[in-house]
This record gives structure tokens, sequence and C-alpha cells, in this order.
């Protein structure tokens, strides 16, 4: 099977890594005579770090086989009856127990190998470069976090805003402590405010 991974933009090639997988037809063949309750499936796993690289960590066959097994009959007992007949089924005498077959689904999953065929040459980052990279992603960091809290106290004052105003118009308290006038000049204020929010 392979599988190539073309989905990042800006790169100068379509096909940035090829990985053959080995080892699902050998899975196919060992449990083909196996009562399989679907197909086989192949599950590719895969890790994406905070720098946006993709790495294909493993992958497995997943096989689902359907088997009929015995398993014992609960004993039927007055204590545990629902139905509450008069004639209760006597349980067999002796260590004997009355067994049934159920039908259960049992999944096994096997690894599979992954060997990187990806072409062209490869170039490792110097020190430097990997430096300046972790730098760019602090001052990232950085800076969404100077967003979101920018973004928080814009939240916070607008609360205030509608708080305030809806104080303003109901409070008795408000109206019994400040003049009309008063609070008309402060609800203009918070008007300037809401339109430079």
């Amino acid at each position: 099977m392979r599988m190539p991974m073309n989905y990042l933009r800006g790169f100068l090639q379509k096909k940035i890594a090829h990985y053959a997988v080995s080892g699902l037809s050998e899975a196919s063949e060992k449990y083909s005579s196996s009562n399989l309750s679907s197909p086989i499936k192949a599950n590719l796993h895969f890790s994406h770090s905070r720098s946006g690289v993709v790495s294909f960590d493993r992958v497995e066959a997943v096989i689902e086989i359907s088997e009929w097994v015995d398993v014992p009959i609960k004993k039927f007992t007055m204590e545990n009856s629902t139905n509450s007949s008069s004639n209760p089924i006597e349980e067999p005498s002796g260590n004997h127990v009355i067994m049934e077959k159920k039908l259960t689904k049992r999944t096994f999953r096997v690894p599979l190998k992954i060997e990187d065929k990806t072409l062209g040459v490869r170039i490792s980052l110097s020190n430097e470069s990997i430096y300046e990279a972790k730098s760019r992603l602090v001052a990232l960091d950085k800076k969404e976090a100077d967003r979101r809290r920018i973004v928080e106290l814009k939240n916070n004052l607008e609360n205030y805003i509608y708080a305030t105003r809806e104080n303003l118009d109901t409070s008795e308290e408000f109206q019994k402590i400040s003049p009309e006038e008063d609070r008309q000049t402060f609800s203009q204020q918070l008007d300037e405010i809401q339109d430079w929010l």
C-alpha cells in the first residue's frame, strides 16, 4: 500500500513524503480462514506537531472475527426471577452447568510495517535555524496570548457598559443620588466608549 502526503501548500514538490506499508496481505492470509465479520481494515495513525509538521507514526490491520462461544446460562431462581410464574425451573442436581452458544465478536490489531520511501535530498536544519524557528514560535505564542488578553479586556469593558447602562436606566438608588443631567452625560460617554469598541 502506498500513501502520498501531498497536502502542504507552498511546497515546490507535490509529493513530500512517500511510505510503503507491508504486512496487510500476510495478516489477511492468516485470518482469512476465520469467520470475518467485516472486511479487514488498515488504521493509519498520524501526529501533528505544534509547528505544523505531520508524522506518520504507525499502522495496524484491524480484524474482526465472529465466533460462537459457550457461556453458562444464568441459573433461574425465584429471587432473580422477573416473571412471577408458579412453575419455577428446577436447577440440575450436582455440579452440572448448563451452557449455551452465543455469537461474539473479537477484534485483533496486527501492527504493520512502515517503510519511508521519500525521494530526494533531505536537508537537516542547523542549530541556528532550529533556534530561529523556536524563537519565532515563542514570539507567535506571545502575540496570541496578547491578542487573547485584549479580547478578554474588551469583553469585560463591554459587560461593564451594559451593566452600568442598565443601572442608570432602572436602579432607583442611582436615580436618588444623581441628577438626570449627570446620568445623561455618563450615558453619552458610555456610548462613545462602545463606539470605540
